[in-house]
């Protein structure tokens, strides 16, 4: 079974901290791979930074790594498209996103 993601674990992990005691992130790391039945391999997967595994991360963490992820996939689909088009688009694109930005160090 894949690493769960974010939204799949938020139920299960409510349930787990639902009891109101105090819990460690390694108890409820181990109890929700368990629930998940992830393998040894899963459990221990590195992010690419090779600092720390996937399944450990807070939900801070998985949200900020989910942004960097959506950030530079459509950052390298934008640039593609970019590419494509001919000449004269990426002119007037320049254009474009200079000539607002020369407007407003005007205004202040």
């Amino acid at each position: 079974m894949p690493i769960p993601d974010f939204q799949t674990l938020m139920r299960p992990l409510l349930q787990h901290l639902s009891d109101g005691a105090d819990h460690s992130n390694q108890e409820t790391a181990s109890v929700l791979a368990d629930q998940f039945h992830l393998s040894e391999d899963e459990r221990t997967q590195l992010l690419p930074s090779g600092k720390q595994s996937v399944f450990e991360m807070t939900p801070e963490e998985h949200i900020d790594y989910g942004y960097k992820q959506i950030r530079q996939k459509l950052s390298i689909e934008i640039l593609d498209r970019i590419k494509k088009c001919p000449p004269d688009f990426f002119e007037r694109l320049v254009v474009d996103l200079i000539v607002p930005c020369k407007h407003a160090v005007m205004l202040s």
